[in-house]
C-alpha cells in the first residue's frame, strides 16, 4: 500500500526531488566543512593516535553500505531519533566526510607549504594565513569534494533505505518503489536523467580537483 501510494501519484516526484536536493546539499555542505577541517588538521599537526584516527576516517569508505546502514539504523533507534530527513542527513555525513577528507587531503599533500610559512613570516596570523593563502590554494579540492559528496548523496540507495522514515522518500527510493510494481517508461526516463546529471556533476568535480591554480 505504501509503494502504491507513491507510484499512483505522479506529482509526488517533485516532492522526492526536493527531498533529494535538500539532503544532498545539506549533507555535502556539512561534510565539506568537517572533511576540510579534518584534512587540514591531519596534514598540519602531529598528535597521538593520528594514524588510528585516519584509519577510522577511512572506515566508512571500505565498509559495505548495508552494514553501515544497519549500524546507523540501530544507533538512531537506540538513541530515540525519529527516522526523517534529519537522520538521512546525519547518516550521509558519516560517510561523505570521508570522501571530502580524501579529496582535500590529496590537494593539501601537493600544496607548497612554504607559502604558508612566508605568510607567517610577514606577520599574518593563523586565520589570515588560512583565509588568504591556504583556502584559495585548496579551494579546487574543496569544491571537488563538495560536488563528489553531493552526487554520492543524491544517488545513495542502500544506506538511505535503512534510515529513511515511512513518510520520507528520495528520488532513488522512489524509483525503486516504482520498479516493484513493474517497469514503466517513466522509470527509464528518470534513471537516464539521474545518470546524466551524475556524470556532469562528477566531471565538474574531477576537473576542479585536478586544477593546479
Amino acid at each position: 500500500a505504501f509503494d502504491a501510494a507513491f507510484t499512483e501519484n505522479p506529482d509526488r516526484i517533485f516532492d522526492v526531488i526536493r527531498n533529494s536536493a535538500l539532503i544532498a546539499l545539506t549533507a555535502s555542505a556539512i561534510s565539506t566543512c568537517i572533511g576540510t577541517a579534518t584534512a587540514i588538521a591531519m596534514a598540519r599537526y602531529k598528535f597521538i593516535g593520528r594514524r588510528f584516527y585516519q584509519a577510522i576516517l577511512l572506515l566508512p569508505m571500505v565498509m559495505p553500505d548495508i552494514v553501515l546502514g544497519i549500524a546507523l539504523l540501530i544507533f538512531f533507534v537506540g538513541a530515540g531519533f525519529k527516522l526523517s530527513l534529519f537522520t538521512i542527513i546525519i547518516g550521509h555525513c558519516t560517510f561523505l566526510s570521508s570522501y571530502v577528507f580524501v579529496v582535500v587531503g590529496a590537494r593539501l599533500a601537493s600544496m607548497d607549504t612554504t607559502l604558508e610559512q612566508a605568510s607567517a613570516d610577514l606577520g599574518a596570523g593563523p586565520w589570515t594565513t588560512f583565509r588568504r593563502v591556504t583556502l584559495p590554494l585548496i579551494m579546487p579540492g574543496v569544491a571537488g569534494g563538495f560536488l563528489l559528496g553531493f552526487i554520492i548523496s543524491l544517488d545513495d540507495v542502500v544506506i538511505t533505505y535503512f534510515i529513511a522514515g515511512v513518510d520520507t522518500q528520495t528520488l532513488p527510493l522512489f524509483i525503486l518503489a516504482m520498479m516493484r510494481r513493474g517497469l514503466r517508461p517513466q522509470i527509464g526516463a528518470m534513471a537516464v536523467m539521474l545518470i546524466v546529471f551524475s556524470f556532469v556533476i562528477a566531471g565538474i568535480g574531477l576537473y576542479l580537483r585536478s586544477r593546479r591554480h
